[in-house]
Parts: C-alpha cells; structure tokens; sequence
C-alpha cells in the first residue's frame, strides 16, 4: 500500500497507522532538505519510524500501552524532533563535546535526545523524571 501511495496509484491510505508513517517520513524529508538533519540522522530516523509499531495514540492490534508512557514517548519525540530541526546530528555531538567539561549534563541531554534512538531517550527521560 506505501508503494501504491508514493507512485500515485492509490490517493489515500485506509490505514491510520501508515498515514501517520507518512506524514513523518515527510517530515523527515522536509527536514533534510532544508539541511536541518544529515544523512547518517535521516537514515537513523527512517529506521525508528520503519521499527516502530506504536506510533499512533491508539493501541495496535491486541496490543494496549498505558496512557502514562504514551505521554512520555510523545514528549521524548517532541524534544526530539525541536532539536533535530535545529541542528544535525554532527552539529549536536561537537555541541555537546564542547559542553562536556564545563557542562557534562548539559551535553548527554544534546547526544540523548539529538541523535540516539527513541528507545534509549524514553530510557533517558524516566531515570530523569
């Protein structure tokens, strides 16, 4: 169905959860054009949209995900995606390198949620909250 989409053939998708890969794949694309993240960052970010299976509010099938952690992966994203679109991933590892001595929380919280993966900054977020 994603391939009769990106040809044209088929003008919408009936599925929620693909619609809402799509949106964030352009997103994604938006983002790169614009030079706000790089390849190594795009490609990575392809990977967490393509692997996840949660990216919608509504459970998938037989599979329920309470509501609190729902709300920590959406806020993980969200500090994800107003970094990512600041600044690439390499523009966030030398920030946070030259961050390290002076401000060594500082600077995990730039490689954490600037360029690892959502798993790793839900990870992150709840031994901080």
């Amino acid at each position: 169905m994603v391939s009769q989409l990106i040809n044209a053939q088929r003008a919408k998708s009936r599925s929620p959860e693909v619609a809402h890969r799509l949106a964030l794949l352009r997103d994604l694309a938006e983002q790169a054009a614009a030079g706000h993240i790089d390849r190594a960052g795009a490609v990575a970010r392809m990977e967490e949209i393509k692997q996840d299976t949660s990216t919608l509010l509504v459970p998938a099938q037989g599979r329920t995900e309470p509501p609190a952690d729902m709300a920590v992966k959406r806020a993980v994203r969200e500090i994800q995606a107003q970094l990512r679109a600041v600044a690439g991933a390499g523009d966030l590892l030398d920030a946070a390198k030259k961050l390290d001595e002076a401000y060594p929380e500082i600077a995990e919280f730039l490689r954490v949620y600037g360029t690892a993966r959502t798993p790793d900054a839900i990870a992150y977020y709840k031994r901080h909250a």
